[in-house]
Formats: C-alpha cells, sequence, structure tokens
C-alpha cells in the first residue's frame, strides 16, 4: 500500500498545541517507496525542546532495531532503556544519563507475542531536551493515543 500526503492528513489533530508550549509547522516525511512516513511536530517552552512524531511504516522497526522482542532493560554507561507500558500500549522510555534527554516511543501496533516475526507498524515518539521524563509523560497523556490507534489501525495503515 503507497501512502500520500492525503493519507497523513487524520493524523494531525493529534499533534496539538499544548498549553504554555511554542508548537512549530506540523512536517510530513514520506519514505521514498511512499510505504510509510513520519508526520512531526517540535515544540519549545523556555530552553526546553520536545519533538513528537508519529511514524507508520517500515521505518518505525528501522527505529526500533529489534531491541522490543524480549529487551525489559538496556543499560550502559550513557544510556538507559527500559520497556513499559504506557496509556495500555507497549512502550520504551529511552533516558541519557547524566543530562534530561530522552525519548518515549509509544508502540500503537498492540502487544505482539515475542516469537512473532511481525514488525511493528506505528508508533508516537515523543523526543525530549530540558525536560524530564515525568513531564514529557504529562504531555503525553494529553495525545489520544486510542483514537490514534483506531485511525492508523491495529495493523499500521491508515484508515480511511
Amino acid at each position: 500500500m503507497r501512502l500520500g500526503e492525503e493519507d497523513f492528513q487524520p493524523l494531525t489533530p493529534f499533534l496539538r498545541e499544548f498549553p504554555g508550549w511554542e508548537g512549530d509547522v506540523v512536517e510530513l516525511f514520506l519514505d521514498e517507496d511512499a510505504r510509510g512516513g513520519v508526520l512531526s511536530r517540535s515544540y519549545t517552552k523556555e530552553k526546553a525542546l520536545l519533538e513528537i512524531r508519529i511514524m507508520i511504516g517500515g521505518g518505525v522497526a528501522s527505529y526500533l532495531g529489534g531491541m522490543v522482542p524480549g529487551m525489559l532493560l538496556m543499560e550502559s554507561d550513557t544510556v538507559r532503556m527500559e520497556r513499559c507500558s504506557f496509556g495500555g500500549f507497549p512502550a520504551i522510555i529511552r533516558q541519557e544519563k547524566g543530562n534530561s534527554a530522552g525519548a518515549l516511543a509509544v508502540l500503537l501496533g498492540g502487544e505482539k507475542p515475542e516469537s512473532s516475526q511481525e514488525e511493528w507498524d506505528a508508533l508516537v515518539l515523543f523526543v525530549y531536551e530540558g525536560i524530564t521524563s515525568a513531564d514529557v509523560e504529562r504531555l503525553a497523556k494529553e495525545i489520544d493515543l486510542q483514537g490514534l490507534q483506531h485511525i492508523v489501525g491495529s495493523s499500521g495503515k491508515v484508515q480511511q
């Protein structure tokens, strides 16, 4: 299935305004093969930065890099990644150690068995800097993840 700009139009309202934050324009980046893309919006508040990306298609599996199946916790000297649940969806929190930067990735395709060869087809990514992960989680709770999943479908395909 090939996707175009019109397929991402119903997703735009999910990149809403947040009180106290300055939102930039919504941008769309389609994959070269038009089988997916990223709808994104950046926000600023004083020195804090937040970018919300709605990713659909093959780029999701590339972004996750195979870390979801079986991964509960992965830690290095600079980064901590932990699998969790957020708003009833499987999620991954990545926190950089020593500064207030990281990402929250919420997987919209539902929980897949570890033995499944299926790839994740849709996610919402909250990338942040200059705020805490708790602040990001509060903002993320303002996004209607159930409604977003309904539009992208459990298979990551945009519903018409």
